[in-house]
């Protein structure tokens, strides 16, 4: 049986160090990609351009480039309603829209180029497409909307003719097919750029665009569409408003702080191999098994602890709801007051400590071990004793070659009396001497 919402919300009361996280979608790709030898080899790889270039303690020679898809259909945000209505509504432009491509580049020291950006569209993007764009944006169309290998090197030459004449430029970005034209290999080599691919499939822990700045972005492009909208009553977001929508939200989150910490969060710069968190190497798990307690665990419970009553009520109650997570005091709680608990009746073939009376109050030993058993014996006259009490197991102990054959002839524990017996003739029926 699963735990209800008054177990949950008690839960949570107990353990306030916990809460809930939307967690973000990861491909199963991406999880199988982002591996530690994976991510430990780009490192090498970047570590050695570093060296040969001497781009350690230069900045202004590191850049990052990469495409983000927008749409004139945006994703609503969150609003403000009366409690207790379920459903909200917030207007879009249309049902689906055409992905439109932003590509940006910016350097390890926060400097950001003006975008391009793709039109899904044959014809050149009109004029009244311009207005309002972020100054000196670049722009170009293609069938589907999405950068390909000839945009790629119109903007490669964008690039050359934007950022200072310092050389060499260490370029670092995805391996899309689109970036390894063997036009623009030729002419990056000319302008003496060297490009450095990212690992497949490991753009959202190494990109410093991806990590630092896309995220802010997309949430400020979604934000100028919606004021837009509610500017302007009954109009809608039209390919001639875009570029405007995307300089509103640009100075908002291509900023100095947002690139240097991308930069930073993926170890590219300062570079630091050990800045990827492990944890983010793997999607997360819904649940973990709990491990088996060692000597070290329990070693760590207080050997004379004092509970509270409000300590009391509370695992009095945790123990009665049976779910729970590890906690030392609550777990010294139940070998003080439940040391049934902790005790694990398995099967097997031999009983330890047999010599102690099965009546003792007594706690029982952790390593007490008794074996499941259930048979059938003939039907017994009235003369035939009923042996039921410690002293007579004893007996019969002591009277047969092991305490182990006489106990496999009359015990049943209550575990097996709960199984209803099958007959095998008519003159045979089960005896149970826990009952």
């Amino acid at each position: 049986d699963s735990a209800g919402r008054s177990w949950f919300d008690g839960f949570r009361k107990r353990h306030p160090m916990l809460t809930i996280r939307t967690p973000q979608p990861l491909s199963h790709c991406r999880a199988l990609s982002a591996n530690p030898d994976v991510i430990r080899d780009f490192f090498g790889k970047l570590g050695a351009i570093f060296g040969r270039l001497n781009l350690l303690s230069k900045p202004m020679q590191i850049y990052n480039c990469d495409e983000s898809g927008i749409s004139i259909v945006h994703c609503p945000g969150r609003v403000v309603t009366k409690l207790g209505r379920r459903t909200v509504y917030s207007l879009t432009s249309a049902e689906k829209g055409r992905t439109h491509t932003v590509v940006a580049c910016v350097s390890a020291t926060g400097f950001v180029l003006p975008p391009l950006m793709v039109y899904p569209r044959k014809r050149p993007v009109p004029d009244n497409f311009k207005e309002g764009a972020v100054p000196n944006t670049s722009f170009h169309t293609s069938e589907n909307g999405w950068i390909n290998s000839n945009i790629f090197l119109e903007w490669l030459k964008f690039f050359v003719a934007n950022i200072p004449p310092t050389r060499p430029v260490l370029l670092i970005q995805d391996g899309h097919i689109s970036h390894v034209l063997i036009e623009a290999i030729e002419f990056a080599r000319a302008n003496h750029i060297h490009f450095l691919c990212l690992p497949s499939h490991t753009t959202h822990i190494l990109q410093p665009l991806d990590v630092g700045v896309f995220k802010s972005f997309k949430a400020n492009f979604n934000k100028a569409c919606s004021n837009y909208m509610a500017k302007y009553p009954g109009r809608v977001v039209t390919n001639d408003k875009l570029a405007a929508l995307v300089a509103d939200a640009w100075p908002h989150s291509f900023t100095t702080l947002n690139i240097l910490s991308g930069f930073k969060k993926c170890g590219l710069f300062p570079f630091n191999p050990s800045a990827v968190d492990d944890r983010r190497l793997a999607p997360s798990k819904p649940f973990c098994v709990p491990q088996e307690s060692t000597e070290d665990d329990n070693e760590s419970l207080p050997s004379s602890p004092i509970f509270t009553e409000e300590q009391e009520k509370l695992y009095t109650k945790r123990f009665e709801e049976g779910f729970d997570i590890r906690d030392p005091n609550y777990e010294a709680w139940i070998r003080i007051n439940h040391p049934f608990k902790s005790l694990s009746v398995t099967s097997g073939d031999s009983i330890s400590n047999i010599s102690a009376p099965l009546s003792s109050t007594s706690a029982p030993t952790p390593s007490l071990s008794v074996p499941l058993l259930s048979m059938e014996v003939p039907i017994m006259s009235a003369s035939t004793p009923v042996l039921s009490t410690s002293a007579s197991l004893l007996s019969i102990s002591n009277s047969s070659n092991s305490a182990e054959s006489a106990l496999d002839k009359i015990l049943v524990l209550p575990e097996a009396s709960m199984k209803k017996p099958k007959r095998r003739g008519i003159n045979s029926k089960t005896v149970y001497l826990n009952d």
